[in-house]
């Protein structure tokens, strides 16, 4: 971040909340920074201009949005062990792509066998007899539109 007659962004913050819409009339989006203020420079009204960096490529898994539950305080989806028994895993979730699948950034590995169908019915040490399906792949470059 820089105040007005700052340059070169010297104080480093970081992102603690970013809203999920964006505002259809402005075209923003609200969220909030946090910044250290020892020398209280940074006080209410002043203008500020906020730089912010995305992050470089990481490898993460894609899952159908279908897939994904929501409590009051994570997301999480079902997964069926190798005994076919349902398991409640929290899930850490990224963007979206092609409007179905969902970024996973952490909480699953790439041989979990996920639930996307029949959510409503089964509850976490509930049997299952897993029906394997093939997830579609995406119709864009990934690598193109993460950087």
């Amino acid at each position: 971040m820089q105040l007005a007659d700052e340059q070169g962004y010297p104080h480093m913050g970081h992102m603690s909340f970013v809203d999920n819409q964006v505002d259809e009339f402005t075209g923003t989006i609200q969220g909030r920074a946090t910044f250290q203020n020892p020398s209280a420079l940074f006080v209410p009204g002043v203008f500020a201009e906020i730089l912010l960096k995305g992050r470089g490529p990481y490898e993460a898994m894609l899952i159908p949005d279908a897939a994904v539950s929501a409590d009051q305080a994570t997301r999480f989806v079902y997964v069926v062990d190798d005994k076919n028994t349902v398991q409640r895993r929290d899930v850490v979730l990224g963007r979206w792509v092609d409007d179905s699948l969902r970024v996973v950034e952490d909480g699953l590995k790439p041989d979990d066998r996920i639930m996307v169908e029949g959510l409503l019915l089964v509850q976490p040490g509930s049997p299952v007899t897993p029906q394997p399906r093939t997830i579609e792949a995406p119709g864009t470059d990934l690598m193109a539109t993460a950087e």
